[in-house]
């Protein structure tokens, strides 16, 4: 599997907010890359592919850093979700550091 940029295993936490569905639950992420992430809902969700959604990231680092972004979702296998971030400029400050240790 060849990607662009890496992909980071990661065990983090987060929620996702879907806007005009009132919809918020809890999240686990699997992975995470410069352009992307991965995420599993614990719940059933109520989005689809192409819908815009917002994510709230809780990093493992020492002040556990919390990041909100938007993403784009591109795929979903049942509770499983690949998303790609609508602008990945705004998160290299936050992301960078984070996913080269």
């Amino acid at each position: 599997d060849f990607r662009k940029y890496y992909r980071k295993n990661v065990q983090l936490t987060g929620k996702y907010f879907v806007k005009g569905k009132d919809e918020t639950e809890e999240i686990l992420i699997e992975d995470i890359s410069k352009t992307g992430i991965k995420f599993a809902t614990l719940k059933p969700h109520n989005f689809f592919r192409g819908d815009l959604v917002e994510l709230k990231i809780t990093l493992d680092t020492p002040m556990k850093m919390e990041v909100r972004t938007r993403v784009k979702i591109l795929w979903i296998i049942d509770r499983t979700v690949g998303a790609q971030f609508v602008d990945p400029k705004l998160l290299e400050k936050d992301l960078g550091l984070y996913l080269i240790k």
